[in-house]
């Protein structure tokens, strides 16, 4: 299989910023665990995280923030409940597919990752992905296809097709699909399990329709109600984390961000 990624860009402050997206992302897992009476955390930080690799940096991103909060959340879990069987899941509503995270959970049963991105292959951090490839589920590089459900079943990868709405296609797919993943309802090689101990949410905001990097047209009240269904379902055991989103110009992505938390923060939010 072969990835060709975009240029990641760096200066004398990325690590710095990249680690201080790691520590936010664990600070929000620790609050989510032991502070549920606190509100819900949102990772308000750059460099995004869910390209980032175990063994490199892509697609803008440097550490991945996301899956190593997923992994220091295990570690929470299992000292407060004294056990080993915790599970944590991962939402990733980027537009794009987040390949770092699922190549460092992909082994971990404990751990699972669902992904709902533009099915178009070719974007701004992902050049090119090598179409010869059938996915076969053995390779430790993970691709965005929906057959692609890693060695352990423990990734679920949904396509949407250009023009998805939150009524054409996006409901669906989160609430039929991502949800009972998740949750352990779906069957399957990579649905079976049980509900997790906590969710991350890699909060990406290019789903919108005023961004030019996917092809997905979401609003920003959009997030409103996918932010409904995860408190519905999830309720305060949850953190959140900026990926990707750059229409910050017009204030679309402001809007979304609020938008998405806003049912666990209220209307007045």
């Amino acid at each position: 299989l072969r990835y060709e990624y975009a240029s990641t860009m760096v200066d004398g402050n990325s690590y710095e910023a990249a680690l201080g997206t790691v520590v936010g992302w664990m600070e929000a897992v620790r609050v989510a665990i032991h502070q549920q009476q606190q509100p819900v955390q949102f990772v308000l930080s750059r460099p995004p995280t869910h390209h980032a690799m175990r063994s490199k940096g892509t697609g803008g991103c440097l550490l991945n923030g996301c899956a190593l909060a997923a992994m220091y959340a295990l570690d929470e879990l299992d000292k407060m409940e004294n056990n080993d069987d915790s599970i944590v899941a991962i939402l990733d509503i980027d537009a794009h597919h987040g390949n770092g995270i699922a190549d460092m959970i992909q082994f971990n049963p404990r751990l699972k990752y669902c992904s709902i991105h533009d099915k178009t292959r070719s974007s701004a951090f992902v050049v090119a992905e090598d179409e010869s490839s059938e996915g076969d589920n053995i390779s430790e590089i993970r691709t965005s296809r929906e057959n692609d459900v890693g060695p352990l079943g423990n990734i679920l990868n949904i396509e949407l097709n250009k023009g998805t709405t939150w009524e054409k296609g996006y409901k669906d797919a989160l609430v039929n699909k991502a949800v009972p993943f998740l949750k352990g309802e779906s069957g399957g090689k990579n649905g079976g399990g049980r509900m997790p101990d906590i969710i991350l949410v890699a909060a990406g905001f290019d789903a919108l329709k005023a961004d030019v990097t996917s092809s997905i047209d979401l609003i920003p009240s959009d997030f409103s109600l996918i932010g409904d269904v995860l408190q519905k379902e999830f309720g305060n055991r949850i953190a959140f984390g900026l990926e990707g989103g750059y229409t910050w110009q017009t204030g679309e992505l402001g809007d979304a961000v609020l938008n998405l938390t806003r049912p666990w923060h209220g209307k007045n939010a």
